[in-house]
């Protein structure tokens, strides 16, 4: 396994043969990191780009739910982390809906005898959740679910990727950590402008840099493909795999 951090450094280091190119750095185990890319489920506007992509540039498809086969794809994950035990010390998500929705329902546990303590992760109101299976979505160990901008899709031009405000977020998904995200309105995207390769890897790369700050060991991050796709792109070939992007629901480690 290639750790994250041996390949943020893995240009810097001198190579340590003289009969190849390739460089190697030893990292501590206590400063690895696992980290586990889950790309969101099915959303209204991926349906309707596969039709027609000027969709995509559609007011209706504004900060886009998840289909009922999305909600699907998100529960047969948390069925699948299940089985083999997944229990990340912390989950980051991006702040845009199908993200938040594919995480509490990877992530949390459905009863429908709620004690009066439980917390909810997501909670009806707003304009949905219109195919969620339960009306609340609790967390299960609990889970400390955390919503970081810097992960968001591809920002600018379409209306899917804007995100609502903060406040109408805290109201829906009130368990989820919003303590990073000190903006109200979205500041990121604009209407006429979308963002370049290499803003969106430059992008990613913080992201790399701003997990290895992180104490936890083990982290999950929900995001998205375009998202993934230039993180991943970005990685040299030491350390990378191909991902293929429109797979959903997938889990990366």
């Amino acid at each position: 396994m290639v750790t994250i951090k041996k390949i943020l450094e893995i240009d810097e280091c001198p190579s340590t043969s003289v009969t190849s190119n390739k460089t190697f750095t030893a990292i501590p185990y206590q400063q690895s990191r696992l980290i586990h890319f889950i790309r969101h489920g099915q959303g209204d506007h991926n349906v309707a780009g596969e039709l027609n992509y000027q969709c995509y540039k559609s007011e209706q498809w504004f900060d886009a739910h998840l289909t009922q086969e999305g909600w699907k794809q998100a529960t047969y994950l948390n069925a699948h982390l299940r089985q083999i035990n997944l229990k990340p010390d912390l989950v980051i998500v991006s702040p845009l809906m199908r993200a938040l929705e594919t995480a509490v329902a990877a992530f949390g546990s459905m009863k429908q005898d709620l004690s009066v303590r439980d917390v909810p992760l997501m909670s009806v109101g707003i304009d949905g959740p219109h195919y969620v299976v339960d009306q609340r979505i609790l967390s299960r160990n609990p889970q400390h679910i955390l919503a970081v901008e810097l992960c968001r899709e591809q920002l600018g031009v379409h209306p899917c990727d804007r995100r609502r405000r903060i406040s109408e977020y805290r109201t829906l998904f009130p368990a989820v950590d919003w303590s990073l995200i000190g903006d109200e309105e979205d500041i990121l995207s604009t209407s006429d402008k979308r963002e370049t390769k290499d803003e969106i890897t430059a992008r990613a790369r913080q992201f790399l840099s701003m997990l290895l700050k992180r104490s936890e060991r083990s982290i999950a991050v929900v995001t998205h493909s375009s998202f993934l796709k230039h993180l991943f792109l970005s990685l040299p070939a030491e350390g990378s795999t191909y991902v293929n992007v429109s797979l959903l629901c997938k889990l990366y480690t």
